[in-house]
């Protein structure tokens, strides 16, 4: 007779993480639309979130995938920044600040 693990053979499908019942979507601002700011506004708007994505490069919006008629691109200005990170539940910085060239 073989040992039994608790559990086996009865997975559950897994479901994407939608919120609370009740509570209205989060607001989340994401600064930078590289590699870490896109995957942040798909994981962000999967759970239910309004996203809104700034960058400076207006060419990193055509490469973002689009990711759900929650998400919005922007351009940044200091008045989208400053309107934006105040009307947000959560800001996400994914901003890549380049070190200055070092001389040899």
């Amino acid at each position: 007779m073989s040992a039994r693990v608790p559990g086996e053979g009865k997975r559950r499908p897994r479901r994407a993480a939608r919120g609370v019942p009740g509570v209205p979507p989060a607001d989340v601002a994401i600064l930078g639309g590289g590699v870490a700011g896109s995957h942040a506004a798909l994981i962000s708007s999967g759970m239910g979130a309004t996203v809104d994505v700034i960058d400076r490069n207006p060419d990193v919006f055509a490469a973002c995938r689009p990711n759900s008629a929650r998400g919005w691109h922007r351009v940044s200005t200091s008045d989208a920044i400053e309107t934006l990170c105040r009307r947000a539940d959560l800001v996400i910085a994914s901003v890549m600040i380049p070190a200055p060239q070092r001389r040899n």
